[in-house]
């Protein structure tokens, strides 16, 4: 007769995130989310960096602006060793239960070797498990950290090179420009007259830079809905850069 044993363990991280990002958990096994970053089990942010004491407030805190994350999980799948990792994300609910939650995968850990917990390990020390906290991505006496990589969402590239421009007024082809990449979102674009639109897309220079190419890289969730809008600058010796033109580029 096969006994069934169960183990209910705290897996406690330390690890630098920002807001909005949260840390997870995921492994080989039903309570670890087997591999999928939808059902990974997020962890509980216990405690955040302190500021530092120092006089100077311009030095770095002593914590590395570290956050300790904790979440004590039931395993159930016996006395075999569990396979798992972290991972930071930042991860949006969605308010329709026909549609997943979105996971936006930012840190990984990818140390060729898993993270394992060993019940007969457990079993020897279980405070050492309860006391031990983890450091991303560091372990096996490595450190391997990288970025994560696209699941939900789809990363478009606009490249510009090769002169794809062409300035009809032969005025305009001995200037020098400088231009601003901004995406939008169709859907709301009908909703917003040209006075509220002016407030949430100001027209602020872009940092002055000299390249042959220009490259801007946009995330989103729905591109079919994406689109583009490109201001351009003239730019003067003597005076401020003044915008010349507009032009709205859609995805379709």
């Amino acid at each position: 007769m096969q006994m069934s044993v169960t183990f209910e363990v705290t897996f406690c991280m330390r690890a630098d995130t920002h807001p909005g990002e949260t840390v997870c958990i995921i492994g080989d096994c039903d309570m670890l989310g087997n591999w999928n970053p939808h059902r990974a089990v997020k962890l509980t942010r216990v405690s955040s960096p302190r500021p530092s004491r120092k006089a100077d407030s311009n030095e770095k805190s002593n914590t590395n602006g570290m956050n300790i994350w904790k979440r004590k999980i039931r395993l159930t799948n016996g006395m075999h060793d569990y396979k798992y990792r972290y991972f930071i994300a930042r991860i949006v609910e969605s308010d329709s239960e026909d549609c997943e939650t979105t996971v936006d995968v930012s840190k990984w850990e990818t140390n060729i070797r898993q993270r394992v917990f060993s019940p007969r390990a457990y079993m020897d020390e279980p405070a050492k498990y309860e006391n031990t906290i983890d450091t991303f991505g560091e372990y096996g006496q490595n450190k391997y950290v990288t970025n994560g990589w696209l699941i939900d969402k789809t990363e478009i590239h606009i490249r510009l090179h090769s002169n794809p421009i062409y300035m009809w007024k032969a005025r305009h082809r001995t200037q020098t420009y400088s231009i601003k990449c901004t995406p939008l979102d169709h859907r709301f674009r009908d909703t917003i007259d040209e006075d509220e639109e002016d407030d949430y897309q100001p027209h602020t220079m872009p940092p002055q830079t000299f390249t042959k190419v220009l490259v801007s890289v946009t995330r989103t969730i729905d591109p079919e809905y994406l689109g583009f809008q490109f201001d351009f600058y003239v730019q003067f010796p003597d005076k401020e850069p003044s915008m010349l033109v507009t032009v709205f580029v859609p995805m379709e």
